[in-house]
């Protein structure tokens, strides 16, 4: 119901502040059909170089390392690659796919580290299952 009686600034009284700004951190996803996915950020950072991919022996932990290696990936700029040996590594040590890794860049070793989130978020729908749309 609209009216026409509008009311001053001052009776407004409460401010909205708007949400914090998210720092967008660095993932890899690694998936059952054999992709690994970069997100927007890191696959800025790593398309078109020449990275060896490695894991620790657990595969808890993942490295991108740059450089002139023997099996090297080079990424595409939308940071997808079907890498069937990571996701076989990763069932191998009992890895729960889809494996998100978030990474972080070493200065001290001039490498790309990524460590596993076990519990990763899980992205919320913006249309729920028995929502009504508007």
């Amino acid at each position: 119901m609209a009216t026409n009686k509008f009311l001053s600034l001052e009776q407004f009284t409460f401010i909205v502040n708007p949400p914090n700004a998210q720092i967008s951190s660095l993932r890899a996803n690694i998936y059952e059909d054999g992709r690994m996915i970069l997100n927007g950020k890191l696959a800025a950072e790593l398309s078109g170089k020449s990275v060896q991919i490695r894991f620790t022996d657990d595969a808890k932990h993942i490295c991108f390392v740059e450089g002139d290696f023997e099996n090297t990936v080079k990424f595409p700029k939308n940071g997808s690659k079907r890498l069937p040996s990571a996701m076989e590594y990763l069932k191998k040590h009992r890895i729960a796919l889809p494996a998100r890794y978030e990474i972080s860049y070493s200065e001290e070793y001039r490498f790309w580290q990524g460590d596993y989130s076990e519990n990763p978020p899980v992205a919320q729908l913006k249309n729920p299952a028995g929502s009504k749309r508007k």
